[in-house]
């Protein structure tokens, strides 16, 4: 049986990865092409990914750091 998810990983690659998706917009846009966050076990990192992704695409921006913890303040 495949497993197409992130889970042979480890909690900690998971958290690693979205943390880098949020920091480095290039490497985001690169794998948000093919990305779901589906791969991701972890709710709470699923949601966040869901957020970035969302806000990119309606400001057609990377969110900052201050963008993000507004929205999860308001939204979560």
């Amino acid at each position: 049986m495949l497993n197409n998810d992130f889970s042979k990983f480890g909690k900690h690659f998971q958290e690693n990865l979205v943390q880098i998706m949020f920091e480095d917009r290039a490497f985001c846009d690169q794998v948000g092409e093919v990305f779901k966050v589906e791969f991701l076990e972890q709710k709470y990192l699923q949601q966040f990914v869901e957020k970035l992704f969302d806000y990119k695409e309606k400001y057609q921006t990377h969110p900052s750091s201050q963008a993000i913890a507004t929205i999860l303040r308001t939204e979560l």
